[in-house]
């Protein structure tokens, strides 16, 4: 094989500088391939929940007021106004996250979907769109973009990094990645539609720009692991290419051919990899947060006594039992010594079946292919 040949099957040209052209319409995420808003989720816009006992939902002058006094009140990305999403609080209660990207509609049907399940997650109020808003002066560089919001309840804790988390000791972080694992479980407890089901909530496919879907539009969901597979080898040889058109001393390397002629086989070694699992697939360390306990009227200062939440669910659907392992692996942090304290040992017991091999194999895929963080 050769990047010609993956040219030539994706693209329907052996030109690679046909295919630069394909990619260089898109290099503005803004920009990308992708189904028209009503074919992102199968939410009815607009979604209002209001609960009686709480003050009144923000409206968008609210929300532009709240701006007046933004980087006193920022959750995540302060003073960063070109960040393609932001997170605000509002009134001490609610949550408040807009963004120019259509991606936010599927974490709001995903919310309330997990809503009906135990896995501890954010209630959603409000979700709605906005095609006047100019909130952070984004029509700057986005002018006519409609803003999308989505309003959650506020989650009253700390919001993990990299620096608080390794500044925890080893038994905090152990009981910590233990509650981390006992969410996992819940959420994997989820039944797919059917045993070999891959895909979104609802019957829904993957978005562009994953290597669930390639480049160039959505699709699945799947029906069969094997169709499932080959959709992500799919996707693997598009990211080479795109790899060589943004830096050419990238080349087509005989490694890639060895995988590509043990992928099926390697991703098949254990009995249980098949298995459809509903998956997180963006759990880094700052997509969890450690929330007050509200069961116990004393609040405990030892963070390990709190509970644990994930947040961010926009990338959740059913996939096999393999690749929350394999994000997992590659995002959640690492320390010196990391075969004694990577908290990928505490965390396993959420992640079963532990499917470590194709896990492993799947990253070096991502990797020589040059998908980085697509999974």
């Amino acid at each position: 094989m050769s990047l010609e040949s993956f040219a030539l099957k994706h693209f329907g040209t052996d030109d690679l500088d046909e295919v630069r052209k394909e990619f260089d319409r898109y290099k503005n995420i803004l920009d990308a391939p992708g189904p028209p808003e009503e074919d992102w989720s199968r939410l009815n816009l607009p979604y209002f929940a209001p609960d009686p006992s709480l003050p009144p939902l923000p409206t968008v002058n609210d929300i532009k007021e709240l701006e007046r006094t933004v980087y006193a009140d920022y959750i995540k990305n302060p003073g960063n106004r070109f960040e393609l999403a932001h997170v605000w609080r509002y009134n001490q209660v609610y949550a408040i996250k807009f963004s120019l990207k259509k991606n936010l509609l599927q974490e709001a049907e995903n919310l309330l979907f997990l809503q009906d399940h135990k896995v501890r997650s954010t209630k959603v109020y409000a979700i709605w769109s906005d095609d006047s808003a100019d909130l952070c002066r984004w029509h700057s560089i986005a002018r006519g973009r409609r803003l999308y919001f989505l309003v959650t309840d506020w989650v009253d804790g700390i919001a993990l990094d990299e620096v608080k988390w390794k500044g925890f000791d080893r038994e905090t972080r152990t009981k910590l990645c233990h509650k981390i694992g006992e969410q996992l479980r819940l959420l994997r407890s989820v039944p797919p539609p059917h045993p070999s089901y891959y895909g979104r909530i609802h019957n829904q496919p993957f978005r562009p720009l994953t290597v669930f879907s390639g480049y160039t539009g959505a699709v699945g969901p799947f029906q069969t692991y094997e169709d499932f597979l080959r959709q992500v080898m799919d996707g693997l040889e598009i990211h080479a290419l795109h790899r060589h058109i943004t830096n050419p001393e990238f080349r087509y390397f005989p490694l890639l051919d060895l995988l590509r002629s043990v992928f099926n086989d390697s991703l098949n070694s254990c009995s249980k990899a098949r298995e459809s699992k509903l998956s997180h697939m963006d759990l880094n360390i700052t997509n969890v947060m450690l929330k007050r306990p509200t069961s116990d009227s004393s609040i405990s200062k030892d963070v390990e006594d709190w509970d644990v939440q994930m947040i961010d669910f926009e990338w959740l659907a059913w996939l096999p039992a393999w690749a929350e392992t394999a994000v997992v692996m590659d995002r959640f942090p690492q320390f010196e010594d990391e075969f004694e304290d990577n908290g990928l040992y505490d965390i396993s017991g959420g992640l079963q079946p532990f499917c470590f091999a194709e896990a492993s194999f799947i990253n070096i895929c991502l990797g020589h292919f040059g998908a980085q963080g697509a999974l």
